[in-house]
């Protein structure tokens, strides 16, 4: 089937997912200790269902590290407006003429700093995070943003590019098209036969 939607992962899909990764100055542990909190931790998933907050994330930082808390949030802040974009994806999506949501697992401040910093509401309508609608499950985040869109397209016409192959899996078993992202070039060298329902 022919898709007419597109459904975009954000982290690793259209950027490098990282990006909270960058150094801090005077606090070489940052990197580790940001990659063991968003591994899977409590509190990273209560930030991503809207169920803690940006203070609350910085203040447990701020004790692991023997630092300020406003500054572990400045900090944070500072890494939402130095994303790296993928830049094939980004072509693909900037020259696309067919509806293009974000669904992505995200807290408050993919919301309140990203999304706004890098305009995404200018090319991606409707943006589905997961802080603003409570579920982790990117199936559903799908579905929400079907709704959006009145019923004018089908799950099997909307297509989930996402580089997890566990939320790709949750889309098809209810019948929605997806495509495994596992690279760019990947995904550009094939794209136009993926959206006429022909490719891999």
């Amino acid at each position: 089937m022919a898709i007419r939607a597109l459904l975009w992962d954000f982290g690793d899909t259209l950027v490098n997912e990282r990006w909270m990764q960058a150094p801090m100055d005077g606090a070489p542990r940052w990197p580790d200790l940001y990659r063991e909190f968003s591994a899977g931790s409590d509190l990273a998933d209560r930030w991503n269902i809207g169920a803690a907050t940006l203070d609350d994330v910085a203040s447990s930082f701020a004790v692991r590290l023997g630092v300020d808390a406003a500054r572990v949030r400045g900090h944070m802040e500072n890494c939402c407006k130095r994303l790296t974009f993928f830049p094939l994806v980004r072509a693909l999506s900037e020259h696309c003429k067919r509806p293009q949501a974000i669904v992505t697992v995200n807290c408050g401040v993919f919301s309140t700093i990203v999304a706004p910093h890098y305009r995404l509401q200018n090319r991606f309508d409707p943006i589905i995070t997961s802080w603003q609608s409570r579920t982790l499950n990117k199936a559903d985040l799908c579905d929400i943003a079907l709704e959006h869109w009145n019923g004018r397209y089908a799950r099997a016409e909307c297509l989930l590019i996402d580089n997890k192959q566990e939320c790709v899996k949750a889309w098809q078993d209810r019948g929605g098209s997806a495509y495994h992202f596992r690279s760019e070039k990947d995904l550009y060298d094939n794209f136009a036969a993926i959206v006429r329902g022909t490719g891999r």
